[in-house]
């Protein structure tokens, strides 16, 4: 009976879990918000450095949450930045995407890190990644 009351007291409590406890289809940046500002972040960037979002389509329904196809103001250097969200059950949401890489060459990517950690290096890796094969 005590289990029973435990679970009951747990039931529709928020549970954050250490990393190491998380499942693997758990992403670090499964918090929307965080997702929110890591594609604000990227656009903002992909702008700074003369890219343009021409369009944003849905991904392929089983790994892919969402495809930017960015080029240059000119037209030039069509490109499509693909959000990864591979999960379980279903493609992830783009806002709950883990990490980003470039279809035309995977080597190009950036992983969704923390806010204030690693990520702003690692959105910078990408953007001088996309800007050196974009030329």
């Amino acid at each position: 009976m005590e289990k029973q009351n435990i679970t009951s007291a747990l039931r529709g409590a928020r549970v954050t879990l250490p990393l190491y406890m998380r499942p693997l289809s758990w992403p670090l940046c499964a918090n929307t918000n965080m997702g929110k500002r890591h594609l604000a972040d990227l656009r903002q960037a992909l702008e700074k450095h003369h890219w343009v979002v021409k369009k944003e389509c849905e991904g392929n329904g089983y790994d892919i949450s969402s495809v930017w196809i960015i080029t240059r103001p000119d037209g030039t250097c069509l490109s499509h930045v693909e959000f990864e969200g591979l999960d379980d059950m279903e493609v992830l949401p783009v806002e709950k995407s883990y990490a980003c890489r470039l279809r035309e060459d995977h080597s190009i990517s950036a992983y969704f890190s923390r806010i204030g950690r690693s990520w702003p290096s690692e959105l910078e890796k990408f953007i001088c990644a996309l800007d050196d094969w974009g030329t």
